[in-house]
């Protein structure tokens, strides 16, 4: 469609949605479900630094004996939604996997 109206918004609009929910996909993917997760700081370091209410919501769950699966299922989130936080949590080193 772009490729013939290159003004159109809605053809942009779908375009963005497709690749960001692509990205999402690749993210959640990155999580295995078996694993459990880990904090790698104390929990007083982590607090110190900034996360969306959702991010602080998965990390309060974390406490090292919990798998993935088992926070997923107290998460009020889509179970994609939280693997693409476990994920975010990974990138930026405050969580670990084991």
């Amino acid at each position: 469609m772009l490729s013939l109206d290159h003004l159109n918004h809605e053809a942009k609009k779908g375009l963005l949605a497709v690749s960001e929910a692509r990205k999402r996909e690749r993210m959640s993917r990155r999580v295995p479900v078996v694993a459990v997760p880990y904090l790698k700081a104390p929990p007083a370091e982590i607090a110190k630094e900034k996360f969306s209410a959702e991010e602080g919501f998965v990390l309060s769950r974390i406490n090292g004996e919990w798998d993935v699966q088992s926070i997923l299922k107290l998460c009020p989130l889509t179970e994609e939604s939280a693997l693409v936080i476990f994920a975010r949590l990974l990138e930026r080193k405050v969580i670990g996997l084991k």
